[in-house]
């Protein structure tokens, strides 16, 4: 009997919230992950995609992968699968876990560039794959933009 499978879902170019359809402006800083302090070497390092955080308390960690890196957290190559990126060079990874009584979940965040207006209409949207060595899907994905960070 299998109790749990790990799926790990890839942000391929991340986030857009846009206040003005037309317009289309990005709330979202460093959306596609471009901007870094340092190739990620090791699991959880999405604060080198300034200035994106992990979630304070979150059961799991967001992975960065970037081009810069060798294959196990590079572009298109890595110890996922092989994706490129939807633009540039980088993007997150995320593994959700389905299991009996789990309750495992990743996150990331950061703060956007300005405060959403209440009566405004905006535009969410993200890019994920679903990586070659995952056995299953996740059947829910969100986005949650609360006034202050979560913990």
């Amino acid at each position: 009997m299998h109790l749990g499978r790990l799926i790990h879902v890839i942000f391929i170019i991340g986030f857009l919230i846009g206040e003005d359809l037309a317009a289309q402006t990005n709330l979202v800083p460093n959306y596609s992950f471009e901007s870094y302090t340092g190739c990620p070497t090791t699991y959880g390092q999405i604060p080198s995609a300034t200035p994106w955080q992990l979630v304070t308390g979150a059961s799991g960690t967001p992975d960065y992968f970037n081009s810069c890196s060798g294959t196990t957290w590079g572009v298109p190559i890595n110890t996922y699968g092989n994706q490129g990126a939807a633009t540039g060079q980088a993007y997150i990874g995320m593994i959700g876990c389905y299991q009996s009584g789990a309750n495992y979940r990743e996150y990331a965040q950061v703060k956007m560039d300005s405060t959403m207006v209440a009566g405004q209409c905006y535009r969410v949207a993200l890019k994920w794959s679903l990586s070659e060595s995952a056995p299953v899907a996740l059947d829910n994905l969100g986005v949650y933009l609360p006034a202050t960070a979560p913990t």
